[in-house]
């Protein structure tokens, strides 16, 4: 259904078990699964990563 409509990336952020699932349409690969300490490449902006720990450390 996302890809279909044109949505090249898609993540599943689980603040409970601080994991983030993430999809890659425009890749021919399974969701790869992340912890919030991980640099999770953004594939729509290469070179790009981000930390979920990073966007929280205030919160």
């Amino acid at each position: 259904m996302y890809s279909q409509s044109g949505v090249r990336e898609y993540w599943i952020i689980d603040p409970a078990k601080e994991k983030v699932v993430v999809y890659y349409y425009d890749r021919d690969s399974d969701p790869c699964l992340y912890s919030f300490d991980s640099d999770i490449p953004v594939g729509i902006y290469p070179g790009l990563s981000i930390k979920i720990n990073d966007l929280l450390k205030n919160h």
